[in-house]
């Protein structure tokens, strides 16, 4: 389980993506998302789900939304979305960086990415897990030389 929403700390809330009418949707469509660099996270029923990275936060938070009314991605994030999606609506909080890196002892830093990586060890959110939502398939040879397979999604 991911963390609170407290964590977050100077996010802000921009939209919600919700099922409606079948079809998903991202609501208020008002004021404009914003065009620069950030993280964005997910948040579904108060807990973080997902923490991201975008150059452009309105191209990437847009293309979710296409994603999941034309399913044409293979990464688990945009499934993880669209089934959490069936239980309630997902909220979507950015934090916008005006400059992207800094200087520690003269050597530079990307704030985003750091950031990023930084909330990420904190919370633990679910869908940051490596190989969360993807189906384990193993073949395992029997002493008869038939194979039996195993499929396990991974939790």
């Amino acid at each position: 389980m991911g963390g609170s929403t407290e964590a977050l700390g100077a996010f802000e809330h921009v939209r919600t993506f919700r099922w409606v009418g079948g079809q998903y949707t991202m609501t208020p469509t008002t004021p404009a998302l914003p065009t620069s660099e950030g993280i964005y996270a997910f948040v579904a029923q108060g807990d973080v789900k997902y923490i991201g990275a975008a150059k452009n936060l309105h191209k990437r938070l847009s293309s979710y939304l296409r994603r999941q009314n034309k399913p044409t991605s293979t990464r688990p994030v945009h499934g993880l979305l669209q089934m959490e999606l069936g239980n309630g609506p997902v909220e979507v909080f950015v934090r916008v960086f005006k400059e992207r890196t800094t200087l520690y002892e003269d050597l530079p830093v990307d704030l985003v990415l750091g950031v990023e990586a930084g909330l990420i060890s904190k919370l633990n959110p679910p869908w940051n897990r490596r190989g969360v939502g993807r189906v384990v398939v193993m073949e395992v040879p029997t002493t008869r030389g038939a194979n039996v397979t195993f499929a396990n999604e991974v939790e």
